[in-house]
């Protein structure tokens, strides 16, 4: 009946529409047939995501918004444009009140609208239990993942992994990424982050263990620091402390060669963040790391969080009576903020008590008696 209702609308002054998602149609193959021959009797347009400026477009004309840059590419990031995804997210954030036109106002993170987790679910039903548990981990590893990283991760053989993972393909949840061997992505962020949030939250913590320590397996020739840092982190246990804060450090040191001082600043905060689940308290180490955020703070031009961050450092390296530390606090903002033009008198009044700690232990060293030498 579609076929022959296809042939006849060409003849007449009449235009009909009809949809349907491709999804749907390939697990129909009887459907598929029909489809097939009534698109050779018209003509047929694949319908894509909006582009950022329909998405714009739509946020001023449907909801009184002048959508902002910043709003704008969150949302295309996180809904790839799908009209149905968009309207659900847009929806939530003006339920919650997030739906403003200032830039400074978006949230870091958007809510996931319960319309948006139930019809995911729905997509994912179909697939065994094998194959869900093998998204589960790659929702943990990221939006993208390495097909080595989720067998290492899994522990699944790798022609059974990738049987699992054309399953969830077929059912348009992932693709594989194009020139990309061996690489994996999940169709739409949003996608991703639903799985990741339906997980209870100790799951969630000991696959980010068990991610972190499959990809230190592979033994790559360069290691991703990054990477491994934030699944350490991300698992927030005591017993991984000082592998999170190592692997911070190496990441926060790789992004300052590389002149990323705000991303050696983020991994940095990461590190101080993972040392306070290990031990808390007065700590030399704590103020070391200070140390460093504050430093790479200065090199972004973020000043004022330096100075903060410095004094912090100051004040610990003082209770624990390390003067270099406590000289190393005091410099490092004071070396920039000086070229301000702008008189710091707390920083000044800090400087000569470091000046005078250095002159005490030069008094010190010198007396008869003092050193190796004098013993």
């Amino acid at each position: 009946m579609l076929v022959a209702f296809s042939r006849q609308v060409r003849s007449m002054r009449a235009a009909a529409i009809g949809t349907y998602r491709a999804l749907e149609i390939k697990q129909m193959p009887e459907h598929a047939a029909l489809v097939a021959q009534a698109e050779r009797e018209c003509v047929a347009f694949p319908l894509f995501g909006l582009d950022k400026s329909s998405i714009g477009k739509l946020i001023e004309s449907a909801w009184g918004v002048s959508a902002n840059s910043l709003l704008v590419s969150r949302l295309h990031d996180m809904t790839e444009g799908n009209p149905f995804f968009l309207h659900e997210v847009l929806r939530q954030m003006a339920a919650e009140g997030k739906l403003v036109n200032d830039a400074s106002h978006v949230p870091s993170r958007l809510t996931i609208p319960r319309g948006v987790i139930e019809f995911i679910k729905g997509l994912i039903h179909p697939l065994a239990e094998d194959a869900r548990n093998i998204l589960d981990i790659a929702s943990v590893i990221g939006r993208d993942f390495a097909l080595i990283s989720l067998e290492a991760a899994s522990e699944t053989p790798r022609e059974r992994l990738i049987e699992l993972l054309d399953e969830a393909a077929s059912l348009e949840l992932i693709d594989e990424v194009r020139g990309a061997a061996g690489r994996y992505s999940f169709r739409h962020a949003l996608i991703r982050e639903a799985l990741y949030d339906a997980l209870p939250a100790a799951k969630r913590r000991r696959l980010h263990r068990v991610v972190a320590e499959a990809i230190r397996g592979l033994k790559a020739p360069t290691e991703p620091y990054a990477e491994i840092a934030y699944h350490y982190c991300q698992g927030a246990s005591a017993g991984d402390a000082d592998l999170a804060i190592e692997y911070s450090r190496q990441a926060a040191r790789t992004a300052e060669r590389q002149l990323a001082y705000e991303e050696a600043a983020h991994y940095l905060n990461n590190a101080i963040e993972a040392l306070a689940l290990k031990r808390a308290g007065d700590d030399p180490f704590q103020a070391e790391l200070l140390c460093d955020l504050g430093e790479a703070q200065v090199m972004a031009g973020d000043l004022s969080e330096a100075r903060k961050t410095c004094l912090r450092a100051a004040d610990i390296a003082r209770r624990v009576r390390r003067p270099e530390l406590f000289a190393r606090a005091v410099l490092a903002p004071g070396r920039y903020l000086s070229l301000s033009g702008v008189t710091d008198h707390g920083l000044v009044q800090l400087l000569r008590e470091s000046a005078g700690d250095a002159g005490r232990k030069r008094q010190s060293a010198a007396r008869p008696g003092a050193g190796p030498a004098g013993n």
